[in-house]
Protein backbone atom coordinates (compact mmCIF):
# COMPACT_ATOMS: atom_id res chain seq x y z
CA UNK A 1 0.00 0.00 0.00
CA UNK A 2 0.98 3.29 -1.07
CA UNK A 3 0.13 6.21 0.97
CA UNK A 4 0.36 9.85 0.68
CA UNK A 5 -0.98 13.59 1.18
CA UNK A 6 -1.01 17.23 1.35
CA UNK A 7 -1.14 16.92 4.88
CA UNK A 8 0.96 14.94 6.67
CA UNK A 9 -1.35 14.07 10.03
CA UNK A 10 -4.44 13.36 7.78
CA UNK A 11 -1.91 10.52 6.75
CA UNK A 12 -0.87 9.67 9.62
CA UNK A 13 -4.35 8.94 10.72
CA UNK A 14 -5.51 6.80 7.74
CA UNK A 15 -2.34 4.75 8.83
CA UNK A 16 -3.46 4.40 12.29
CA UNK A 17 -6.90 3.00 10.69
CA UNK A 18 -5.26 0.67 8.29
CA UNK A 19 -3.35 -1.27 10.93
CA UNK A 20 -6.13 -1.37 13.28
CA UNK A 21 -5.10 1.06 16.21
CA UNK A 22 -6.89 4.34 17.41
CA UNK A 23 -5.22 7.57 16.43
CA UNK A 24 -6.42 9.49 19.21
CA UNK A 25 -4.14 7.78 21.72
CA UNK A 26 -1.13 8.62 19.90
CA UNK A 27 0.54 11.49 22.05
CA UNK A 28 2.71 12.70 19.05
CA UNK A 29 -0.59 12.81 16.78
CA UNK A 30 -2.32 14.58 19.51
CA UNK A 31 0.28 16.78 20.34
CA UNK A 32 0.36 17.88 16.48
CA UNK A 33 -2.76 18.51 16.09
CA UNK A 34 -3.31 20.36 19.40
CA UNK A 35 -0.29 22.89 17.81
CA UNK A 36 -1.69 23.11 14.41
CA UNK A 37 -5.27 22.82 14.29
CA UNK A 38 -6.40 23.31 17.71
CA UNK A 39 -7.12 20.11 18.86
CA UNK A 40 -9.43 19.34 15.86
CA UNK A 41 -8.73 16.43 13.90
CA UNK A 42 -8.71 17.41 10.08
CA UNK A 43 -11.16 16.00 7.94
CA UNK A 44 -9.94 14.00 4.54
CA UNK A 45 -10.90 12.24 1.49
CA UNK A 46 -8.99 8.96 0.97
CA UNK A 47 -8.37 8.38 -2.85
CA UNK A 48 -8.67 4.52 -4.03
CA UNK A 49 -8.84 1.49 -1.59
CA UNK A 50 -11.00 2.75 1.75
CA UNK A 51 -11.48 -0.46 3.73
CA UNK A 52 -8.44 -2.69 3.61
CA UNK A 53 -6.31 -3.35 7.13
CA UNK A 54 -2.36 -4.01 7.12
CA UNK A 55 -3.86 -7.58 8.56
CA UNK A 56 -5.86 -8.42 5.59
CA UNK A 57 -2.71 -8.12 3.24
CA UNK A 58 -0.02 -10.07 5.44
CA UNK A 59 0.80 -11.24 9.11
CA UNK A 60 0.17 -7.95 11.36
CA UNK A 61 0.34 -7.24 14.25
CA UNK A 62 0.63 -3.57 16.17
CA UNK A 63 3.52 -2.65 18.81
CA UNK A 64 2.45 -3.07 22.56
CA UNK A 65 1.38 -0.36 24.48
CA UNK A 66 3.89 -0.88 27.19
CA UNK A 67 6.71 -0.70 24.45
CA UNK A 68 5.23 2.66 23.34
CA UNK A 69 5.42 4.15 26.37
CA UNK A 70 9.01 2.66 26.42
CA UNK A 71 10.01 4.74 23.58
CA UNK A 72 8.69 7.95 25.05
CA UNK A 73 11.20 7.43 28.18
CA UNK A 74 13.83 6.17 24.85
CA UNK A 75 13.21 9.71 23.57
CA UNK A 76 14.04 11.85 26.98
CA UNK A 77 17.11 9.48 27.08
CA UNK A 78 18.10 10.76 23.54
CA UNK A 79 17.53 14.25 24.44
CA UNK A 80 19.26 13.84 27.68
CA UNK A 81 22.71 12.11 25.78
CA UNK A 82 22.05 15.65 23.56
CA UNK A 83 22.12 17.67 26.24
CA UNK A 84 25.43 16.05 28.02
CA UNK A 85 27.14 16.43 24.17
CA UNK A 86 25.81 19.70 23.68
CA UNK A 87 25.32 18.11 20.60
CA UNK A 88 22.76 20.60 18.24
CA UNK A 89 19.81 18.53 18.38
CA UNK A 90 19.54 19.54 21.92
CA UNK A 91 18.94 23.10 20.85
CA UNK A 92 16.65 22.57 18.33
CA UNK A 93 14.07 20.19 19.91
CA UNK A 94 11.09 21.42 19.69
CA UNK A 95 9.91 21.83 23.33
CA UNK A 96 6.31 23.14 22.93
CA UNK A 97 5.55 19.78 20.91
CA UNK A 98 7.68 17.85 23.36
CA UNK A 99 7.83 19.67 26.59
CA UNK A 100 10.34 18.58 29.32
CA UNK A 101 8.50 15.94 31.79
CA UNK A 102 10.50 16.88 34.94
CA UNK A 103 12.16 19.91 36.67
CA UNK A 104 16.02 17.88 35.99
CA UNK A 105 14.92 18.15 31.86
CA UNK A 106 13.71 21.54 32.29
CA UNK A 107 16.90 23.19 33.76
CA UNK A 108 19.31 20.93 31.36
CA UNK A 109 17.46 22.40 28.16
CA UNK A 110 18.22 26.01 29.41
CA UNK A 111 21.59 25.19 30.23
CA UNK A 112 21.59 23.40 27.19
CA UNK A 113 20.44 26.25 24.83
CA UNK A 114 22.80 28.51 26.72
CA UNK A 115 25.92 26.84 26.31
CA UNK A 116 25.09 25.79 22.50
CA UNK A 117 24.47 29.47 21.82
CA UNK A 118 27.80 30.56 23.52
CA UNK A 119 30.00 28.23 21.89
CA UNK A 120 28.35 28.44 18.58
CA UNK A 121 29.26 32.49 19.20
CA UNK A 122 32.94 31.79 19.81
CA UNK A 123 33.33 29.18 17.10
CA UNK A 124 34.64 27.28 19.74
CA UNK A 125 32.01 24.78 18.50
CA UNK A 126 33.86 23.89 15.06
CA UNK A 127 36.93 23.30 16.98
CA UNK A 128 35.20 20.71 19.24
CA UNK A 129 33.54 18.90 16.59
CA UNK A 130 34.91 19.95 13.23
CA UNK A 131 31.47 20.92 11.97
CA UNK A 132 30.25 23.66 9.65
CA UNK A 133 27.15 25.14 11.08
Amino acid sequence: MLFGGNNAIAVDMEIFKRAGLDYHKSKILSRSVDQLYAGVYPQYVVLGDENTLFSQLCEWVNVDDEIVESIDVLEEVYAAWAFINLRSAGAEIDYELFPPKNIFYRIMVSLSKKMYSVFKLTRLWKKLYGRNR
